[in-house]
C-alpha cells in the first residue's frame, strides 16, 4: 500500500478536525476551488463558494433538531477512518456521529493538499455519541 503524502494527510486532518469542531472556515480553508459536498438529504451539491453560508444554516437546522448548539465546538465525532491512496488521490471514508441528531458515512478525496470532494450518506438510525 502506498503511503499517504504528508501534504494530503495534513489537509485531511485539518478538514476532519474542522468537521469535529463545526468550524466552517477551517473546512473551507483546505477545499479545492472545484470542491463540492454532496449527499446531504434534500440539498443539491454544495460548491466551495457556497459552503460557509450553507454550513451556517446546516448547523442551525441540526441544533433545532436536537443536535449540538450552533456555537458548540463538539459538533461531530468521526469513527473508523479508512484512508487509501488511489493513483495520485487519497480517499478517506468513515462513520460520523452528530450527537443528538444522527449519523452517517462519508467519503472524501484529497490531492495536492486540497480536498476535492466529499460524499455523505445519512443512516436511517440514531447513534448516540460516546
Amino acid at each position: 500500500m502506498t503511503e499517504v503524502p504528508a501534504h494530503d494527510l495534513a489537509a485531511l486532518n485539518a478538514y476532519i478536525d474542522g468537521w469535529r469542531r463545526g468550524d466552517a472556515k477551517a473546512i473551507h480553508r483546505v477545499q479545492a476551488p472545484a470542491y463540492h459536498l454532496s449527499g446531504v438529504p434534500g440539498v443539491p451539491p454544495v460548491p466551495r463558494e457556497a459552503f460557509v453560508e450553507f454550513f451556517g444554516a446546516f448547523r442551525a437546522q441540526i441544533a433545532d433538531a436536537g443536535g449540538p448548539a450552533v456555537d458548540s465546538t463538539a459538533f461531530m465525532e468521526i469513527h473508523g477512518q479508512i484512508r487509501r491512496q488511489v493513483g495520485d488521490t487519497t480517499v478517506e471514508s468513515a462513520l460520523f456521529v452528530v450527537p443528538g441528531f444522527g449519523a452517517g458515512t462519508y467519503a472524501a478525496a484529497v490531492r495536492d493538499g486540497q480536498i476535492l470532494w466529499e460524499e455523505a450518506c445519512m443512516l436511517a438510525l440514531k447513534i448516540e455519541a460516546g
